[in-house]
């Protein structure tokens, strides 16, 4: 299935130093204590390899603040470490280039260390980053000379890591015998040690070479060492990893059996909360049902893995979701399900082609159609003023024939044609005025579009600075672990504030998914005082609406800012997308102090709403349809304030 080969990639590359993001804490302790810098580029390091995977832009943040530090106090060893770490980062996250130049700077400063273990963690580096760029001789010769450094450095430990990585090379190009001996002397070596985790691992890539040479006996002999291994030291990636390559070896054969590996995989994902391998394992267990006829199943089961792979997938992953739905689809007889998701699947595989460029397309598509727009405007004018002036020259002949109707009948004649052509050239006036209006109102269109993205690009900053302040007001009340959570929470936002900001609209399911992001961020500011709910009628979910993008956020902000952060006791917060005669309407509600018992600055107002009313007039004028916002002051029986009701009408 999806990794009985790739997860040999996987695997590999962290495998000289395991990567355990249990150790942030306490690195976050060492962090903020009293440290030399040279010891504080270390912990810094040390954070961004264990964040690698976990929080990758966190990884990130620390990795270059140790290459500021090392480079500073000019810490050879701390800056070559900090660069390999970013480029380790760099092949994990697909940015190649980038991952080319950090490991080359981190090769040259450890050479000039002349440390040969430093050298073969670099190397190995070098050599997954060949295999990402499908160079295969690149690879194994950057992990042959990796090998020596480790043998000369006498590290056996790493000679055992690297080993294990040539083997995984030659099993990539199917030369299975001469990869298993390389595997097997790993094997041996890591037994020596006592490395039971590298041993389930050596042992699994060992199956996978006899799966490679269609040898199911002896590749389930070994998964069925490794998957005890696994268990022992509380693996649950590799437990469900094993059950997964199982299954994969029964799918074709016993389809029945192959689902209840599946899902003895998955249910080892649920235990630690993985989401993209659940993601990826819910993608196989509802290919195996709908090849059963247990659609019901397969549909439920597609559906569940297709919402976690747009919350921890790339558009790849959702691709094949749509795929499988629509192949499920046309099982069922459903024709229009059928057509559905194959139009999705159709759009995503055309972003992924070039989905870097669509900006850069939409500006020059603007471009040259102003100015062909203002080109054609004219060309009009000079046609018009051409008409205007052949028809007085018309109406010049007419009156002269008008003069000589009392001499001939021939004159009568030649009036009555001039009148025809008089006519004509009147309705070729018209239809070129026609024309000419409608290049005006396409010139008018174009603009709106730009309006609303300046719109934009201004309402993204003023997200940006709330956020700041909420971070800059916990570090002042000295809650710096809240800060630092409320920081990487803020990150991770941040990446999905960038992704939508190049899209007028996204889908519901987004929307709510960021909605509760932020909600989740305030909290940590306001305490477990602070609870909400962000739902949406069953029929509209299913409908799948796309709804303009950061445009409910402003007023779920001013709730929690203005309404329910100076409330003493429970806090509630309540947000719901539904339809009102045809329309999208988003109604959000707070118990908090109401307006009446704020105390805004005065001169000042919401930029945040401010902004939004001007994009929901832009779009309502747009897409010639109904849009807005109104605000409701709620009372109490007693006519005391009881929070704020907002409501907010899309024109989609």
């Amino acid at each position: 299935m999806r990794r009985w080969l790739f997860l040999l990639l996987c695997t590999a590359p962290c495998w000289v130093r395991a990567q355990d993001p249990s150790l942030a804490p306490d690195l976050f302790r060492a962090l903020n204590g009293p440290q030399t810098d040279t010891a504080r580029v270390q912990t810094l390091v040390k954070l961004c390899f264990n964040l690698t995977n976990a929080a990758p832009d966190s990884a990130q943040l620390f990795g270059e603040r140790a290459r500021t530090i090392a480079k500073r106090i000019g810490d050879t060893k701390g800056l070559a470490d900090a660069h390999n770490n970013l480029g380790y980062l760099a092949i994990n996250q697909g940015h190649l280039e980038e991952a080319s130049a950090q490991l080359d700077t981190a090769l040259r400063l450890f050479t000039s260390l002349g440390e040969p273990s430093y050298l073969a963690v670099v190397r190995s580096n070098m050599g997954w980053l060949a295999e990402r760029k499908s160079d295969r001789v690149g690879m194994l010769r950057e992990f042959q000379a990796a090998l020596k450094h480790a043998e000369q450095a006498q590290d056996t430990g790493s000679v055992a890591v690297i080993l294990y990585n040539i083997g995984t090379t030659y099993n990539k190009m199917e030369d299975y015998d001469r990869a298993r001996e390389l595997l097997l002397r790993a094997l041996r070596m890591e037994e020596g040690l006592d490395r039971p985790d590298k041993e389930a691992v050596c042992l699994m890539a060992i199956g996978n070479t006899y799966r490679g040479q269609g040898d199911t006996e002896q590749a389930l002999s070994y998964y069925a060492k490794a998957g005890p291994l696994f268990t022992r030291i509380g693996d649950h990636v590799g437990a469900g990893l094993i059950a997964e390559n199982t299954g994969g070896l029964y799918e074709a054969e016993d389809p029945a059996k192959a689902l209840a590996y599946y899902q003895q995989a998955l249910g080892a994902y649920r235990r630690i909360h993985s989401g993209p391998d659940m993601a990826y394992i819910l993608l196989s267990i509802g290919s195996v049902q709908r090849a059963l006829g247990q659609y019901a199943q397969a549909d439920t089961s597609l559906r569940a893995g297709a919402a976690l792979a747009r919350v921890h997938s790339g558009a790849e992953l959702s691709m094949d979701y749509e795929r499988q739905r629509a192949e499920l689809a046309a099982a069922w007889g459903d024709s229009k399900a059928t057509l559905a998701h194959y139009e999705r699947y159709v759009e995503l595989k055309d972003s992924l082609r070039n989905a870097g460029t669509e900006n850069e397309l939409m500006r020059l598509r603007t471009e040259f159609e102003t100015e062909r727009a203002e080109k054609d405007n004219a060309l009009l004018r000079a046609k018009d003023l051409e008409t205007t002036e052949r028809l007085r020259a018309r109406n010049l002949q007419l009156y002269g024939s008008l003069a000589l109707v009392v001499l001939a009948l021939g004159a009568v004649v030649l009036v009555w044609r001039n009148l025809q052509q008089r006519r004509k050239h009147q309705a070729v006036l018209e239809g070129l005025n026609a024309e000419l209006h409608e290049q005006k109102s396409r010139i008018e269109e174009i603009n709106g579009l730009l309006r609303l993205k300046v719109l934009r690009t201004q309402m993204d900053p003023h997200f940006i600075h709330n956020c700041l302040n909420a971070i800059r007001a916990l570090s002042l009340k000295g809650e710096h672990e809240r800060a630092e959570e409320y920081l990487e929470g803020f990150a991770r936002i941040l990446r999905n504030v960038l992704e939508h900001s190049v899209r007028d609209r996204i889908s519901l399911d987004e929307e709510i998914a960021f909605l509760n992001d932020y909600v989740r961020l305030e909290q940590l500011r306001l305490g477990d005082d602070l609870t909400w709910s962000i739902t949406a009628d069953e029929a509209l979910l299913d409908e799948e609406p796309q709804v303009p993008s950061l445009l409910v956020q402003p007023f779920v902000e001013n709730a929690i800012w203005h309404g329910l952060a100076p409330k003493q006791g429970p806090k509630r917060l309540t947000v719901h997308f539904f339809h009102v005669n045809g329309v999208v309407t988003c109604r959000v509600q707070d118990n908090g102090v109401g307006r009446t018992e704020k105390a805004p600055t005065p001169g000042r107002t919401s930029l945040g709403l401010k902004l939004t009313g001007e994009r929901l007039e832009l779009l309502t004028e747009r897409m010639r349809s109904q849009g807005g916002f109104r605000v409701e002051d709620m009372k109490d029986a007693q006519g005391a304030a009881s929070g704020t009701l907002v409501e907010l009408r899309f024109a989609v």
